[in-house]
């Protein structure tokens, strides 16, 4: 909402850690009724970018990062950072700093957003932030209320039937969306297709394998 509120000088952006991501933010904006120039800048997208005459892009860290660095965007407007968390992460983190740095290096700093559920030492961060920045970061805590956490234990099933279990256990517990974790890509892309082959009704077309 904040991208696109109104149209203003400078690039918006929206930045995401993984490509399908970028993807499913990018779709969403695009499925909306707007005037909007939108880009999207992944490790699938070869396309040549006009970034200084679109209106919002929608990218991975390390993708704006060389743009960034190659200076190739001339004024930001907004930006928003989701999964802020990364900051923290061994292999991925310096992607973040250095995109925080660069930023507060500009001769006019760009309006920023953090978002994450899962930074523990917000003080602290803010801290960080602050000390790199001119203007000064505000945190803001919005809660969420869940009326019931539930898990259930599947066993004595084989592979084939697993798929349908899950996807009969969503549905009768999810008002909306569920996420389903798996610990490898092949195993996660192989229960998306067993779900889209075998699921006889529409569910099987709104089921996306997110394998980063």
């Amino acid at each position: 909402k904040c991208l696109l509120s109104k149209k203003t000088d400078g690039l918006k952006v929206f930045l995401v850690p993984y490509k399908s991501l970028a993807e499913e933010v990018f779709n969403r904006i695009c499925d909306k009724d707007t005037d909007f120039s939108i880009k999207i800048s992944t490790s699938d997208y070869k396309d040549d970018l006009d970034l200084n005459k679109d209106d919002v892009l929608v990218a991975t860290y390390e993708k704006f990062l060389f743009l960034l660095v190659n200076k190739k965007i001339e004024e930001i407007d907004k930006i928003v950072i989701d999964e802020f968390q990364f900051l923290g992460d061994e292999r991925r983190g310096n992607i973040v700093e250095q995109i925080l740095i660069f930023l507060h290096l500009r001769d006019v700093e760009p309006n920023i957003m953090l978002l994450s559920a899962s930074v523990s030492n917000l003080e602290q961060v803010k801290g960080w932030l602050n000390c790199i920045a001119k203007r000064k970061y505000e945190i803001v805590v919005e809660e969420e209320n869940f009326d019931r956490v539930e898990m259930q234990i599947i066993d004595g099933v084989d592979e084939h039937q697993k798929s349908s279990v899950i996807v009969e256990i969503i549905k009768r517990h999810i008002n909306g969306q569920g996420l389903i974790f798996y610990n490898t890509k092949s195993r996660a892309m192989t229960f998306t297709q067993q779900v889209q082959n075998n699921t006889a009704d529409d569910y099987s077309e709104h089921v996306d394998d997110y394998c980063d």
